[in-house]
């Protein structure tokens, strides 16, 4: 399970009742799944030793409480697409 430390470069700060962004990648059953704060998400997942390759995500529709919230969560969503490199 990893937690959202930094957001396209620039560090991502607590905010009041929002839970920081998390991601858990399960590998053995090739899903992933998760909270951006607001709302939780899941999808599938292609993954081997480098890359994973995320399909959509299937995301809760909880209105987030405040504006910096809502533009992380966005962000935070934008970036589980498509394949991406790990290590």
């Amino acid at each position: 399970i990893w937690v959202l430390t930094m957001l396209n470069g620039q560090p991502v700060t607590e905010l009041p009742n929002v839970e920081l962004p998390r991601l858990e990648i399960m590998l053995y059953d090739q899903r992933a799944g998760g909270t951006t704060g607001c709302n939780n998400f899941s999808g599938r997942i292609t993954a081997n030793a480098q890359t994973v390759d995320f399909g959509p995500m299937m995301t809760t529709r909880r209105a987030c409480i405040n504006e910096a919230a809502n533009t992380r969560e966005t962000k935070f969503l934008s970036l589980l697409q498509g394949k991406l490199a790990y290590r």
